[in-house]
């Protein structure tokens, strides 16, 4: 059996790890198990790590036969974890990394603890093939899995996996974690093969390509199936019979705007007015003096951008077409982004008001190819993007200073604190963003369902969602592991209202479906009021919403 214990500071903490204290010392061992199959599960890297503030933590191997140990342990608090290539992440207690809390293991001093059982769950796999309406495979196609998420309180997917067929049309998607997915395939902009005995020598042969199927069969995603995916699945037989359709051309023309080098390589982008992850964007460039193009795509809405980067100014161009008769004469004429001004305050006693600051601008609108914007703010609190493109944009400030929060954000007369800041072409009003160093702290303890008692065993996920006018503010949902006496803690909060919940599993992104957590409003008790610079102290009751998972 292998017994391993050297303690290791954990990267990225700040601070000097102390060593364990001197005392007599016990063991942790037991035996890595597949959690439906109880079959020892060999070769896995199994973690122990302390609690606390500075965490150390020392790492094995799982035998042969699934045994590990850690000897010469110090009394305390510990979580004890397991990883190995096709299964989930597990933990002692039936911690994951799908929402459900690691629970503490507490070892007494010179305590043997050898029963411990890690019961890991095999992730799942997706297979099938793609073919054509002829019943002849499609090779190189892409298959990938799209997941639900929410942002804003709307729906969008999210890619979660993707696989190519080979030359016989078959995929296999693996190690997918348990989840409910939508399926896609495509060969988009692949030419599309067909033997025609009948045809007449000098006939015009009309080019055709794929469409996107989603399964089973559908030809849009809010059409399409949902398939449940639980650990260990092997889901075979996932098929698809992709259809083919005419494929069209659009041509037309880039003009340049003033300054602009006329030899600059301008990039154009077709992208479905869908936007689902997955649909291939059609992407090229051209270049002067004429900066024509042409495109081949299938019948449909696209947004046509062109952008072009020039001496630190983007120039941008976009034009929504309908890919069809009459669009062979598109015009999109460049215009150089706006910049985007405006001033940091930070308001507060005792702290350093003019930065190191920047300002952050992450896109908001699903848009893959809109890059993140970073400036630095000026000792006067002053800072500029010297280009932003047209759309939306999240605001972020880089260091938050300890316990603030941010106050206020205003494009000119407009609220985009609470709005979203959409960004218009033209000359753009100033952005005013004041930090406030005042944040409340609001904390508490869990307890078990009943009130009984607080949670010493298990670190529960609380979250800490507001209501009101910050309900649709993402930034301000905030969510804490409680210690190991089941204390949790908030600093640098928004005055407002909130209410605390208290679960035994939560994704880190599932409150932000809309209406996730009215069925667990009456369990949060009441709502709080939290008042600038506050400290409030609230209780929650844990919630339960797992039944259980396989040991």
């Amino acid at each position: 059996m292998t017994r391993v214990f050297l303690w290791v500071a954990v990267a990225g903490l700040l601070g000097a790890p102390r060593a364990p204290a001197q005392q007599q010392t016990g063991i942790i061992g037991g035996v890595v198990r597949n959690g439906w199959s109880k079959a020892p599960i060999k070769r896995a890297i199994v973690t122990l790590r302390t609690t606390g503030k500075d965490i150390l933590e020392a790492l094995t191997y799982s035998e042969p036969n699934g045994a590990f140990a850690f000897t010469g342990v110090p009394a305390g608090d510990y979580t004890l974890c397991a990883r190995l290539s096709g299964y989930e992440r597990s933990c002692f207690g039936g911690g994951n990394d799908l929402g459900r809390p690691v629970p503490f293991l507490t070892l007494t001093p010179g305590q043997r603890k050898q029963d411990v059982i890690i019961a890991m769950l095999p992730s799942g796999s997706l297979s099938g093939a793609v073919m054509d309406g002829d019943g002849d495979a499609v090779p190189n196609a892409r298959v990938e899995l799209l997941r639900p998420v929410y942002r804003r309180r709307s729906l969008h997917w999210q890619i979660a996996g993707q696989s190519m067929t080979n030359d016989k049309g078959e995929y296999h998607l693996t190690f997918v974690q348990p989840g409910e997915y939508r399926v896609m395939a495509t060969g988009q902009f692949q030419p599309v093969v067909r033997i025609r005995p009948e045809s007449v020598a000098g006939s015009p042969v009309q080019d055709e390509m794929y469409t996107p199927q989603f399964y089973p069969g559908a030809t849009s995603i809010d059409s399409a199936s949902s398939l449940t995916l639980n650990a260990g699945n092997d889901l075979k037989g996932i098929d698809f019979t992709l259809e083919t359709t005419p494929q069209l051309t659009v041509s037309g023309a880039v003009q340049g705007a003033a300054g602009l080098d006329p030899n600059a390589f301008v990039n154009i982008r077709f992208i479905p007015e869908s936007r689902i992850p997955g649909e291939q964007v059609a992407s090229f460039g051209t270049n002067g003096p004429e900066y024509k193009f042409q495109a081949n795509v299938a019948a449909g809405r696209y947004h046509v951008v062109a952008s072009v980067e020039a001496k630190g100014v983007t120039y941008h161009a976009e034009q929504v077409v309908e890919a069809g008769p009459g669009a062979d004469n598109v015009t999109l004429t460049l215009v150089p982004c706006a910049p985007l001004a405006g001033k940091l305050v930070i308001e507060g006693e005792g702290i350093r008001k003019n930065g190191p600051y920047s300002i952050r601008l992450t896109s908001g609108d699903d848009s893959p190819f809109d890059q993140p914007l970073t400036t630095e703010v000026g000792d006067n609190g002053s800072f500029e993007f010297p280009s932003a493109l047209p759309g939306i944009w999240d605001i972020g400030v880089t260091p938050m200073p300890p316990g603030s929060y941010i106050k206020s954000m205003r494009l000119g007369d407009q609220d985009v604190l609470t709005t979203d800041m959409k960004l218009e072409e033209g000359t753009r009003k100033p952005l005013t963003i004041v930090v406030s160093t005042k944040g409340a702290v609001v904390g508490g303890t869990v307890m078990a369902p009943d009130g009984s008692a607080p949670l010493t065993n298990i670190r529960s996920r609380v979250l800490l969602a507001p209501s009101g006018k910050y309900e649709n503010v993402l930034g301000f949902y905030e969510t804490r592991l409680t210690d190991g006496k089941g204390h949790f803690e908030f600093k640098g909060v928004t005055p407002g209202t909130y209410r605390i919940y208290a679960f035994d599993r939560l994704q880190l992104d599932e409150y932000w479906k809309p209406d996730f957590l009215k069925p667990f409003a009456a369990a949060s008790g009441d709502a709080l009021e939290v008042a600038e610079d506050a400290h409030v102290t609230h209780d929650a009751k844990l919630i339960i919403r797992d039944p259980g998972e396989p040991e």
